[in-house]
């Protein structure tokens, strides 16, 4: 089927859909607008914007995932243009990847949480004592539920177990 009328014809595309399928930017009601590669991904200059403020990169510990969730939640209560969804859609899916890395232990204990995820690592006291740069006594303490997990202590030995310090606190608390 032709769209044009005849050969050599004037189609009665617009200039805006034109350059949009084009992937160059455009103006809709006075917002800049561009189509990426011509995949129907159409972005304002609010998501640009925002990606200076805060790249889309992916989230690869607790620090980054803290601030990330601080972008949401400062997107959530605001009525948002395209670009601003499309943006904040993006970020939510790099949460949620780093998230679902996380193991789950619904209502287990510290200490059990510890062995499991010391055994998983291939750690013994002694070995997750000295790259976490804390007592013996402290992890011997910890795993037998003697000694309460503490923020600085949990900071330590997160990264060596490959979790975030957030969980070890969370099952410090059942």
């Amino acid at each position: 089927m032709r769209l044009c009328p005849e050969e050599g014809g004037s189609c009665k595309t617009t200039r805006a859909a034109r350059e949009a399928r084009e992937g160059q930017k455009t103006t809709q009601k006075g917002v800049n607008v561009t189509t990426i590669n011509g995949q129907g991904h159409v972005v304002t200059d609010s998501y640009f914007q925002l990606v200076k403020q805060f790249p889309l990169t992916s989230i690869h510990d607790e620090d980054h995932h803290d601030q990330a969730l601080g972008v949401i939640r400062e997107l959530m209560g605001h009525n948002l243009d395209a670009g601003e969804k499309e943006y904040l859609d993006a970020l939510v899916t790099m949460v949620e990847a780093f998230e679902g890395r996380l193991p789950d232990f619904p209502n287990a204990s510290l200490p059990d949480v510890l062995h499991l995820l010391m055994d998983a690592h291939g750690e013994t006291q002694a070995t997750l004592a000295a790259k976490a740069a804390v007592p013996k006594s402290t992890v011997s303490q910890l795993l037998s539920g003697s000694r309460p997990m503490t923020l600085a202590t949990a900071k330590k030995i997160a990264p060596i177990l490959g979790v975030s310090f957030s969980l070890l606190l969370d099952c410090a608390e059942h």
